[in-house]
């Protein structure tokens, strides 16, 4: 893994599982990036996260209001593992949500948000992220 500047771990605490975040060989992380796992983050190898890329496999705070109010913390229930795949590229300021799956030699774009699965070979962006391209095709 090559680490440029300044990115950020973070382990959410009291899950049944010790959290993981696992990277890959000859993978970049670009400067501040953020990984947040309650579960795990799993990122393959020849992998480049541009700058400022967040991947989060939690929500950080309950979505019940009457939870948030209390200051309960997320459950385990409420996280889902992030699987990035070999060879991806994730734009400046994309943002991966839990429990997505980016297949191989996928590309994600500049300021994209992806809430669902992303299959190898495409290229997705926007808010909500969509296919917008398939490589090879």
């Amino acid at each position: 893994m090559n680490l440029s500047g300044r990115s950020s771990f973070y382990f959410i605490h009291g899950m049944p599982a010790t959290p993981a975040i696992t990277i890959g060989d000859q993978t970049f992380v670009g400067n501040g990036c953020t990984l947040a796992a309650a579960k795990g983050i799993t990122i393959g190898a020849h992998c480049l996260l541009s700058a400022l890329v967040r991947i989060h496999d939690n929500d950080g705070h309950p979505l019940d209001p009457e939870r948030r109010r209390r200051h309960e913390p997320i459950t385990a229930d409420e996280a889902a593992p992030v699987v990035i795949e070999d060879n991806v590229w994730i734009g400046a300021s994309a943002t991966i949500l839990k429990g997505v799956r980016i297949g191989r030699d996928a590309v994600v774009g500049t300021g994209a948000v992806v809430t669902d699965d992303v299959p190898a070979g495409a290229v997705v962006a926007g808010n909500p992220a969509r296919i917008v391209k398939r490589l090879g095709a």
